[in-house]
């Protein structure tokens, strides 16, 4: 193989590794498991979960974004839509927001992972 052979072969991978590298960060989140600790038992979606720690994985189902609570032993719980909001700097720690319905539950309104760029905002897509 000659000298200008390799040298385009190198760049035809460096290049395809730039762009898979500027794939939306939304595709690079996908299927990660992340945590959070409820302190109190919180409503997501239909479904009250008692306070506690859950394993939260986001996936896609068509055009949905989705987020999928499970229990630490991987029972899962509730699967619930969300819009995903990009925000200008990374969350420092782990975001909630609940805000309590007529029944005076806390429902999940929105959640932000630490080190991520993005809010989900739950049951708004």
């Amino acid at each position: 193989m000659s000298k200008g052979m390799k040298l385009l072969g190198i760049a035809l991978l460096v290049s395809a590794a730039l762009s898979g590298m500027a794939a939306d960060a939304p595709s690079q989140r996908m299927g990660k498991v992340k945590t959070v600790d409820f302190i109190t038992a919180v409503k997501v979606g239909d479904v009250l979960l008692p306070a506690g720690e859950y394993k939260v994985q986001e996936l896609m189902d068509g055009d949905s974004h989705l987020l999928v609570f499970k229990t630490m032993n991987n029972q899962e719980k509730v699967r619930v839509r969300c819009n995903l909001v990009e925000l200008p700097r990374k969350v420092a720690q782990t975001e909630q927001d609940a805000r309590k319905n007529d029944a005076g539950e806390p429902v999940l309104q929105s959640l932000a992972f630490q080190g991520e760029k993005a809010r989900h905002d739950i049951g708004t897509q």
